[in-house]
């Protein structure tokens, strides 16, 4: 009965999960680097929105930094090496009206929970 079900787990069961170990822990960097020195707190604040809390609109609007670094109308400098100064790692917002209309673009329409990403993954640094 063994080699049955071995054969079956080889041809029919579901290909074994990759989970990254730096995809969450770049996504966080990202995120504390966008929202650092009040950044994140300001732009919640000034877009009033309403029935979102500051964690979906971090997790969300993080989202669109990521497709901003992707696209080019946002850029980032990362010291090469680690360091405690953290005024070396800067988030630039090259075509700040482009961040303005897609950061209001992504709240335009609510997201079902289901198509919500999440940052809180399994190897988070500040989950541990």
């Amino acid at each position: 009965m063994a080699l049955l079900e071995g054969l079956v787990d080889h041809w029919f069961a579901p290909p074994a999960q990759h989970v990254s170990e730096f995809f969450p822990r770049h996504l966080k960097l990202i995120e504390l680097m966008w929202t650092a020195e009040g950044r994140g707190r300001a732009t919640f604040e000034a877009m009033a929105l309403e029935k979102v809390s500051y964690t979906q609109f971090v997790t969300r609007a993080t989202q669109v930094v990521v497709r901003g670094l992707a696209e080019g109308w946002i850029e980032v400098d990362i010291p090469a090496s680690p360091t405690t100064d953290d005024s070396l790692y800067r988030v630039r917002f090259v075509d700040p009206d482009r961040w303005a209309d897609e950061l209001s673009a992504a709240f335009a329409v609510a997201l079902p929970h289901t198509e919500q990403v999440r940052t809180d993954v399994e190897g988070d640094p500040d989950l541990a």
